[in-house]
């Protein structure tokens, strides 16, 4: 529950440094999402899990659908949403089940 609800924890995920340093390793979705698993899970993502976050990405990135695959640059509010979609999925990752198992 303290992870769930801790504020602490939460502004060390918007602030922290590691965070940052993940998020802007690579300009690639894909090895991004994998640095992302492998720091937080210790794995990469499954098929499974690439395809239901490059949905979750879509949807909430309106530009990501026109720049999929090209090298097209996203606007400045479709970046922003990306990073809060990033930072989503950070978030529900270290609240599952295999993560608190882990650490």
């Amino acid at each position: 529950l303290y992870l769930l609800n801790s504020t602490h924890i939460q502004r060390k995920l918007t602030t922290g440094p590691k965070i940052r340093e993940l998020l802007a390793a690579s300009k690639d979705p894909r090895d991004r999402l994998r640095r992302i698993y492998l720091t937080i899970l210790s794995r990469y993502p499954t098929q499974q899990e690439l395809l239901a976050i490059r949905d979750y990405m879509q949807k909430s990135v309106p530009g990501a659908r026109r720049v999929q695959g090209r090298s097209a640059k996203l606007s400045q509010a479709d970046r922003k949403a990306a990073w809060q979609a990033s930072q989503d999925l950070i978030w529900a990752l270290i609240n599952t089940d295999e993560f608190l198992c882990r650490h």
